[in-house]
């Protein structure tokens, strides 16, 4: 059977990166970068795009840091967030509609308010936070588009290799091994993403051409201090003291920016393609070999 081609945008980001290395195999893989093209840049996203033979394109690319996109939600449509997740989104989701190429959109689960958890595809959104929104506008952008989409929203990923600041996991075991004293929100929860289950669920939607919105996330919801409890654990870090502080303590004025729950639904990916969650347990004794 011949390989789909896939084109990765985002390719050297924290999604993007581990597809290129753990799919490349698989799929014919295309990695752009910023460097290579500017997504905000309409006329450079189609003429780039035009020039490649591929099946799908993966939308990886977008300003994640909460607190850094909140910090120029003030400017509005003029912000780089917006021209970014929104813009940016738009050009590529235009594109694939004109290419009649299949698009996945890489969303999150902030595009809603964390005030259940547990969200399902049909949930009405209601982002609490700049980037949230943004990613939110994305989508739209995405399915106004009228080209072949799949949505995937995921959970905070981590469990990457490579070194990453935005990878939880990552940060708590640099803090742990360096005997520092670490704080932990306990009033949080979250079904966290181990990046190479991500990747593996990414691949299944692309090999049976997925359309529609899907969720995707851990098989556990825990708090980040519960969390930090079994990175102690798992590696034998003994006599360092573990504090668990408020979203409010942990965050300032920022701990409205965050969600209470951030959980999704993983039921009907499950249910359409039979994706087995590992369970966080599995997947952190994985990180001793990566960090």
């Amino acid at each position: 059977m011949k390989k789909q081609t896939v084109v990765v945008i985002g390719s050297q980001g924290f999604i993007g990166s581990r597809i290129i290395d753990k799919l490349n195999s698989q799929f014919n893989i295309i990695g752009l970068n910023r460097n290579i093209m500017d997504i905000t840049d309409k006329d450079q996203v189609f003429d780039q795009l035009d020039k490649l033979n591929y099946d799908w394109l993966i939308h990886a690319a977008a300003r994640a840091h909460i607190d850094n996109c909140e910090k120029d939600r003030h400017l509005g449509k003029s912000s780089e967030t917006w021209k970014v997740n929104v813009d940016g989104s738009n050009n590529i989701a235009l594109a694939s509609a004109k290419l009649h190429k299949r698009l996945l959109y890489l969303s999150t689960e902030c595009v809603f308010d964390g005030a259940k958890g547990f969200y399902k595809e049909n949930d009405l959104p209601n982002p609490r936070n700049w980037y949230g929104i943004t990613k939110y506008q994305g989508e739209l952008k995405v399915m106004e588009s009228r080209a072949k989409f799949c949505i995937l929203r995921a959970v905070l990923a981590y469990g990457h290799p490579q070194v990453f600041q935005s990878d939880l996991t990552r940060v708590f075991y640099k803090k742990l091994q360096n005997r520092i004293t670490l704080k932990a929100v306990s009033n949080q929860h979250l079904n966290v993403t181990f990046i190479d289950d991500l990747i593996d669920a990414i691949s299944l939607l692309l090999e049976n051409k997925a359309e529609g919105i899907y969720h995707y996330g851990g098989n556990k919801s825990l708090s980040p201090y519960e969390i930090a409890i079994k990175l102690k654990k798992v590696f034998r870090l003994k006599d360092i003291k573990l504090i668990p502080v408020t979203l409010l303590d942990y965050f300032g004025k920022n701990a409205n920016f965050r969600l209470i729950n951030a959980i999704l639904s993983c039921n009907k990916i499950q249910k359409d393609f039979g994706i087995k969650l590992s369970s966080l347990d599995q997947a952190l004794n994985l990180l001793p070999n990566r960090y």
